[in-house]
């Protein structure tokens, strides 16, 4: 018996979300600078959209919805990391890695909202988490050489989208929400 609670007082402190059944978060963190658009007022941002398009696609889900705007290099670091997380969708600006170059030029870049590249924090990642989506321009590339780096060898339930061409970021983030269906253990249904 004393086995046995020393065994439970130990899930309980190394890992209280898996211990109590805790409900897991789908997150979305955004970090950009909102392009002048002739036809928009001048503080027009698109955050707001991608937070309806998340909210929107999660609402019956189950998932507790996280939403994080302007993120910077440590929340990110801290998202990827967080054991309470199933999903982390990331969108930002980024410049994808060329099939064909070599050199210092092909590593590709993810920039966070100040401007810093933090394509080398999804290198690692928490186990607990199934998806990973990466909405930004050319970024397939970048998650590519990560995984075939041998990054997620640890993590075989992971899945990762991204894109091989330029995106709009409210596109991106539905299609990358349309991939992460089947991963995430959820259906979407809806109505015609």
């Amino acid at each position: 018996m004393r086995n046995f609670l020393y065994l439970l007082i130990s899930l309980l402190i190394l890992n209280p979300a898996q211990a109590l059944d805790e409900v897991p978060n789908v997150v979305l963190l955004t970090s950009l600078d909102t392009p002048r658009v002739w036809y928009r007022s001048k503080d027009w941002k698109v955050n707001s959209s991608l937070e309806k398009i998340f909210k929107k696609h999660f609402k019956k889900s189950g998932f507790n919805i996280v939403i994080k705007h302007d993120v910077d290099f440590h929340e990110l670091r801290r998202q990827l990391h967080n054991p309470s997380n199933i999903a982390v969708f990331w969108t930002s600006h980024a410049a994808g890695t060329s099939n064909g170059t070599t050199g210092a030029g092909s590593s590709g870049a993810v920039l966070s909202i100040n401007g810093k590249d933090v394509k080398d924090l999804f290198k690692s990642v928490h186990p607990n988490i199934r998806y990973l989506g990466l909405v930004g321009c050319d970024a397939r590339g970048i998650l590519n050489e990560i995984s075939r780096k041998g990054h997620y060898r640890y993590n075989p339930s992971l899945y990762t989208h991204s894109f091989t061409k330029k995106i709009d970021a409210r596109k991106g983030l539905r299609k990358s929400l349309e991939a992460s269906v089947g991963q995430l253990g959820y259906t979407k249904k809806r109505l015609f």
